[in-house]
């Protein structure tokens, strides 16, 4: 009786050695060189030959890349001149480095036709800035559609949208009024895209400019 307890014994110990020595084992994960050693703070190490390691901490579940981290997931040629972005959620984009988007009218009942405006205007996006590239033309004289002297014409594209209400700068020929084909203007672009400027006199006279160009803010 005493020799079947004590044989009971041995193999409940030898089991809970085998279990503890098993979870010490699992505990960290070791792979590729140097193979037998692993950092204290280390749940998984993958080692290279020249001793550059992949890490997922123990503390904070970091990844942490030894060397240069490079993105497999695109032929090296689709990389060229392209940034890789996150959103929010840490989705990651990649967008190239400057694109372009053309503006258009805006519609509904009080806004101008294209028999009345040609809006020969780009959107030119690096980054997270926009900067606006071209000209508005009257094709006919017309008259504010907005309160006071705003002239509310255009539409910027998604993705190319302000954040905040951007205003200014000022431009045109601020000699005499219609001196030449340029006007005095002060754009506005709003948050939803649409664009507008002001004219002091609140005419815009046929066959006149109004140039956004170097009008540049952050986009939404």
């Amino acid at each position: 009786m005493t020799k079947q307890l004590s044989n009971r014994l041995l193999a409940v110990t030898f089991a809970a050695g085998l279990i503890l020595t098993s979870s010490a084992l699992f505990a960290q994960v070791k792979v590729g060189a140097n193979s037998t050693t692993i950092g204290a703070n280390s749940n998984l190490e993958i080692e290279a030959t020249n001793a550059n390691k992949v890490v997922v901490t123990k503390d904070a579940g970091k990844l942490v890349i030894d060397g240069t981290a490079q993105v497999k997931t695109l032929p090296a040629a689709a990389l060229a001149d392209k940034s890789v972005s996150a959103d929010a959620s840490g989705n990651l984009t990649l967008r190239s480095n400057l694109t372009i988007a053309p503006l258009g009218l805006l519609t509904g009942p009080t806004r101008y036709t294209s028999d009345q405006v040609n809006v020969a205007v780009n959107a030119v996006r690096t980054g997270n800035v926009v900067c606006l590239e071209g000209y508005i033309t009257a094709l006919e004289t017309l008259a504010p559609n907005e309160n006071g002297n705003e002239f509310r014409i255009a539409l910027i594209p998604g993705g190319y949208t302000p954040r905040v209400v951007q205003q200014g700068p000022s431009g045109g020929n601020f000699g005499p009024q219609h001196a030449d084909a340029w006007e005095i203007y002060t754009p506005i672009i709003y948050t939803n895209g649409a664009v507008g400027f002001y004219l002091p006199d609140a005419e815009f006279t046929i066959n006149r400019n109004v140039s956004l160009n170097g009008v540049c803010y952050i986009v939404n």
